[in-house]
């Protein structure tokens, strides 16, 4: 006997069901009808995004996501510096770059 044929038709893989809990986890409702996830779309994101569909066993569901790019303001901040300001940093160990210190140990 198949494990297939023991599950029921509605069950779907463990693999689905993580990615349905990491959805419902960050706020984000899965319909079963296209239109319902776009009124989520402008309802909760003001239209700042867009509705994607997502066959989760038999069924096509369909959530709304905010927005990509969101994810840019949470990167750290980059520092450049030359050549001059780096050789100027391992000489003096320390040096100085609009309001950052930037302090140079050798460990």
């Amino acid at each position: 006997m198949k494990l297939q044929e023991l599950l029921p038709v509605t069950e779907v893989s463990g693999k689905v069901k993580r990615f349905k809990q990491k959805l419902m986890r960050r706020g984000i409702k899965i319909r079963y009808d296209r239109a319902a996830a776009e009124k989520d779309l402008q309802t909760k994101y003001g239209g700042k995004g867009q509705v994607v569909g997502k066959k989760f066993g038999l069924r096509k569901a369909y959530y709304a996501t905010p927005q990509g790019g969101s994810g840019a303001s949470k990167s750290r901040p980059q520092l450049t510096i030359n050549k001059q300001e780096m050789d100027q940093l391992h000489s003096n160990g320390k040096i100085q770059k609009g309001n950052v210190d930037i302090i140079y140990k050798d460990e």
